[in-house]
Order: structure tokens, then sequence, then C-alpha cells
């Protein structure tokens, strides 16, 4: 094997992406010049690696989806039959542990979601990648409600005639932009040395505010809603009137904050590498 050959199989297999995977990339490319092929060994296992040294044990897009479909199955579809069988055949005052564990299967998705984001900023072809996880996310929301509608679970809401089709893919676009903005959010904040535009600190962060500033915006309610699902007082009651008071504010504040951690980025990258060149 060539040392081209060895290199493009490399990259072929090697996850990361941004600059990080340009310093692996220059890293593999010194060690051909001073060694064979050979002497590095089998280039997808040195690339798969090298994926679990920067990504983690999830080191490519295919196992985050297989763990998204896992978590879909279990904690979204599988529990919604499991719940209806038991609030079947079961009296009222035994239902305490159903809603404890209902708590679990919205922040358990909600999680992957989140990590799902974050690990797809430090991926290469990020946008594609982050384009069907929200999809994925969804997808399977509306079809959870279309699940729920037909077995009864949720009552269609009366009103206006429309197709069922134009709903359901109203339904799916705004969750599509709902989640897609959340990702995004997440993805810029958490990116570290993957950022937005690398070359262009000024674009990066107005970038930055803009997106976590409407990521935050469509978040808060989602996040406010799993935690007063258990159970809802007085008192968030009013925290929850504060909330949506100042979700301008608050959204704009993330906002700021991020574009101020993008920028700090930006300066501490380009004295990085000017370090380094001198």
């Amino acid at each position: 094997m060539t040392n081209e050959q060895f290199l493009t199989t490399f990259q072929h297999h090697l996850n990361v992406g941004g600059p990080q995977r340009d310093e692996i990339i220059a890293e593999i490319t010194n060690h051909l010049e001073e060694e064979s092929p050979e002497k590095l060994g089998d280039p997808k296992k040195l690339a798969s690696k090298s994926n679990r040294v920067h990504l983690g044990f999830i080191s490519s897009f295919k196992m985050l989806l297989w763990l998204r479909l896992a978590v879909f199955l279990v904690f979204e579809c599988g529990w919604l039959l499991v719940s209806l069988q038991y609030l079947s055949s079961t009296p009222a005052r035994g239902w305490w542990w159903v809603y404890s564990v209902n708590i679990i299967t919205q922040l358990f998705p909600a999680l992957v979601f989140i990590y799902g984001s974050y690990l797809i900023g430090h991926f290469r072809r990020r946008w594609l990648a982050l384009g069907a996880w929200v999809a994925t996310f969804a997808a399977g929301a509306t079809l959870m409600s279309f699940i729920q509608e037909k077995i009864g679970y949720v009552l269609a809401v009366s009103g206006v005639e429309r197709s069922p089709l134009m709903e359901y893919l109203g339904q799916l676009t705004t969750l599509y932009v709902v989640f897609g903005a959340i990702a995004l959010g997440i993805m810029v904040a958490t990116e570290g040395k993957n950022m937005l535009w690398p070359k262009h600190i000024i674009a990066s962060t107005i970038g930055a505010f803009i997106i976590i500033t409407i990521a935050t915006y469509f978040a808060l309610p989602l996040v406010w809603n799993v935690i007063t699902g258990y159970r809802y007082t007085e008192y968030m009651s009013t925290v929850d009137v504060w909330i949506f008071e100042h979700q301008h504010y608050l959204a704009v504040t993330f906002g700021l904050v991020g574009a101020s951690l993008e920028w700090l980025r930006h300066s501490h990258h380009k004295q990085h590498s000017f370090s380094i060149t001198s």
C-alpha cells in the first residue's frame, strides 16, 4: 500500500470534522513521511481509534442513528403501549409510578437529542448530519401524534376542515423548524474549535448570536414543559408566567453569551495558530 492509498483510506473512515480533522490528517502525513504504511498498521483501525479518542464511544453518525431508533422504540413508542395497557387494567391509585416513569420517557429522548446535536458539531459533513438528525425527531414526534390519535389516546381537535395529510405535514414542518433551531444553537454553542466560519470572526460571532438566540427562544418552552410535566404547582405557575413574559430577553442574553464565546474561541485559535507559525 502506497502512502497515498493509506491516507485516502484513513480520511474516508475518519469521522472527525473541523480543524481537529486537519490536525489529525497532518499528524498522520508526518508519520507517513518518517515510517512506511505497514508500520502504521491498518488505516481503517487507525481511523476508528482516532474517532473513539476524539468523539467517544458513539464515533459515527450511523451509531447515533441506531441510538435514536432505540430511544424511539423503547422510550417513546414502547412506553406509550405499556402505559396504555397498565392504565386500562389498574385502579387510579396505582398510577403514581406511571407518572414518574413518564418524566424519564420525556427527559431521556431530550438528553439524547442534546447529546447528538453536540456530537454532530464535531463530525465531518456536520450540516448534512444535523439535518438528518433533526428529521428523525420531527418525524418521530409526528408519528407518535398520529399513533396516539388513531388509538384514541389523544382526541383530535375539531374545527376548520383540513386534510389529515396537510395537518401532519404542517406539524412535521413546524417540528423540523423548532428542533432544527435548537440543534443548531447547541451545535454552535458547544462545537469548540470547529467554528461556524473559522476564517471570519465577525460573521461567525453574529451568526452564533442569531442562531443561539432563536434556539433559546424555541427551547425555553420545551424545557419548561418537561420540568413541569410531573407536578404543576402554584409556585411553578408564577415562574411560568415570568419565563414567558421575559422569554425574548432570556433568549437574547443566551445569544450574547454564545456570541462572546464564539469571539473568544476565534481569538484563542488565532493566537494558537500565530504561536505555531512563529
